[in-house]
Parts: structure tokens; sequence; C-alpha cells
């Protein structure tokens, strides 16, 4: 989940209450958030991204006992420059102040390397890596790998001696064989999958996190016409490629 935002984050265009709202207002969303989802029935979640701290806040709170909701295994999600991760994606430069969020930006294996211990070191539970475009950010294609697979290894084994699992955003079919042949954990969303990865998956253990309510939500307000062109392009041509996988 993304227990910080909502619905009225992918308003036109996508992310942009994270220039129009304070740096605080995602944690305070989060804990409404977090009290529903705990009244729901769910006594643990796996927040893989928010805002830069704001789920690692929550958490922090929610472990304190200073609001109610479940227990939350929290990500810091790393990508390269350019990729679905960076979150000066698809912004004219020198719009977005990256100062608390730079190292989790990287390229190479040794950057990648850096860039987990960095968000080890800034609290996260779990890394999370962008192995492909996302089908909501502005301008990346949704098909090609946005990772290689030594920079992935080099995530996987770095994060494995930090005793941390990594989590991959995956949609096309090479960013998917990239993270599973490096060791990721789970492949989420796993958008366009075959029978030779499916197998590989099976036998090594990795988890498919399927994401459908992302998928149908994503789809339906492309139908609706509330997404921007991009990707609600993206939403419409990826539908039957999930519903298939």
């Amino acid at each position: 989940t993304h227990i910080t935002g909502g619905p009225e984050d992918l308003e036109t265009p996508p992310g942009m209450f994270l220039y129009t709202t304070y740096p605080e207002y995602p944690v305070l969303k989060g804990a409404v958030n977090a009290r529903t989802t705990l009244l729901a029935g769910f006594t643990t979640i796996r927040d893989l991204g928010a805002p830069a701290t704001t789920a690692l806040a929550l958490r922090d709170a929610i472990d304190n006992g200073l609001v109610p909701g479940p227990r939350m295994v929290t990500a810091i999600g790393l990508g390269t420059t350019g990729s679905h991760c960076d979150p000066t994606t698809g912004i004219r430069p020198g719009h977005v102040n990256l100062d608390a969020s730079r190292e989790w930006v990287y390229d190479g294996p040794a950057a990648a390397a850096s860039a987990v211990r960095a968000a080890v070191r800034d609290g996260a539970d779990v890394i999370k890596v962008c192995a492909t475009a996302g089908v909501l950010s502005m301008t990346d294609e949704i098909g090609p790998a946005q990772m290689t697979f030594d920079e992935l290894e080099s995530v996987v084994s770095t994060a494995a001696m930090l005793n941390r699992r990594v989590a991959a955003h995956a949609h096309g079919i090479e960013g998917i064989r990239n993270a599973v042949r490096a060791g990721i954990t789970t492949i989420d969303h796993g958008s366009v999958l075959d029978d030779e990865i499916l197998g590989e998956m099976k036998q090594r253990g990795t988890w498919l996190v399927p994401t459908m309510m992302a998928f149908e939500g994503a789809i339906s307000m492309a139908k609706a016409g509330v997404l921007p062109p991009g990707p609600t392009t993206k939403a419409l041509a990826i539908e039957p490629l999930v519903k298939d996988s």
C-alpha cells in the first residue's frame, strides 16, 4: 500500500500534491488512513513508497502509541536517474529540491550499494526499487527496463548483508527478468509475465504482488478522462496484458 496517499493524489497531473501541500500533510492523511486500515481488520501492512520520510514518521508514531494503526513494514524507494523512482522525472530541471532524497537516486552498481546503505541508515525496513517505469509517471515508457541486472544484483546483495529484503516495482518483462534473476523478493505489479519467468519465480520462491486494485483504479480513471495523456495511454494499453498475466 501507499498509506500516506489517496486517489486525490492522482488528479491531473499526478503528484501535483507534492507542490501544493505542506510536507507534513501526507503524515496526517496517513494517520487517518492507518486508523481506517486497522479498523478494516489489517494488522500489518507493507508501505512501498511515500513522499520523503512521511511513512517512516507514521510508522514510528504508530509504534510509539501516538496514533492507532497497523504494524508497518516501511520502504524507501531507490531509482536510477530518470526512472519512476526519481522524484524529478517529468518535472522541469531545478523545480524539485532533491536534498531530502538525493542519495536514493543512483546510477551503477557501486552507487546502488551506497543508496541501499543510505536507505537503511535513514530507517527503511525494506528496500524498494523501480525496475521499470510506472503507469502513472508522466514521461517514461512502460516497457523498457530502468535498472541493469548488475545494479539490481548490487541492491539485492547489499540489502541481504544488512538483513533487508527488496521489492521491485516492475511492469515490463525485461525489467521483471532482471529483478527475478538478481534475487528480488517480490515483483510488485507484474503486468507482463510469460511462462519462462513464471517458472523461474516459482523455482526461486519469488512472490508476485498483483496490485489489482491499483490497476482497476488507474484504468477506470483513464477511461473517465481524469488522467493526463501519457498515463492514460499507458493504462489503456496495459489493461489486457495485466489480465492475461
